[in-house]
């Protein structure tokens, strides 16, 4: 792939996301036959068609393809393989502003619920579709909790030249990487559902240049 990859980013830097790609193209073996089938369909003769409106027909087929996976795969899962309910951000919610960079595109959202965002990237391709799945809580966030809840022993600490502010970053460090470890193990199995689902056109992120597929995986692959 070319150099700037899109990437998806975390709320923080405390939590490095990989960035996973699909490849819609992927879900045909054969073009012309996949243009054939949407022409009789919709009673196009194919003997007429160049090969510039075959691939023109075939690029529209896998534009449908992803807004399908956008507008509802993660709302019609199995319950059983569901995880989690997920709820499609309304307009002010789409774009997340904390994961975009200039160079690496907006930060777009799938789905998401109380403690997860699916996202993608504005600069997503049919052909090079990139997703990934973060946690929705921050340290910053966890810190401020930790300071507000534990205030009543500011003056415990201040009274014995101790700081505070730095016991209260410690703590929150430590609650992070409980959240984070029962994050992991929450939605490591919904990743495996994706992949089960999703694994024949997937790639994951390696480097500014290249991404490397992930069709099979062995049993210990870890996605999160």
């Amino acid at each position: 792939m070319g150099a700037g990859n899109p990437i998806i980013r975390s709320l923080d830097d405390n939590y490095d996301p990989t960035t996973y790609f699909l490849d819609f193209s992927d879900c045909y073996s054969d073009k012309e036959e996949a243009v054939k089938e949407m022409c009789e369909a919709n009673e196009i003769d194919f003997s007429q068609l160049s090969e510039d409106e075959i691939n023109e027909h075939f690029n529209r087929i896998i534009e449908w393809d992803v807004e399908s996976f956008q507008d509802d795969y993660f709302f019609n899962l199995d319950k059983k393989e569901m995880i989690a309910d997920w709820r499609k951000p309304n307009r002010d919610e789409r774009y997340l502003s904390e994961c975009s960079g200039s160079f690496r595109g907006s930060a777009v959202i799938l789905a998401m619920n109380d403690d997860t965002y699916l996202l993608t990237t504005d600069e997503a391709m049919s052909y090079h579709y990139p997703f990934g799945i973060i946690p929705r809580f921050k340290l910053e966030d966890i810190a401020d909790e930790l300071y507000d809840l534990h205030i009543d022993k500011y003056d415990w600490y201040s009274a014995r030249n101790l700081d505070y502010s730095a016991r209260m970053d410690n703590l929150a460090e430590r609650e992070y990487d409980k959240r984070l470890d029962k994050w992991r193990k929450k939605y490591e199995p919904f990743m495996k559902t994706f992949h089960k689902h999703w694994g024949k056109i997937m790639s994951v992120r390696n480097g500014a240049w290249m991404s490397m597929s992930i069709s099979k995986v062995g049993d210990e692959y870890q996605f999160l």
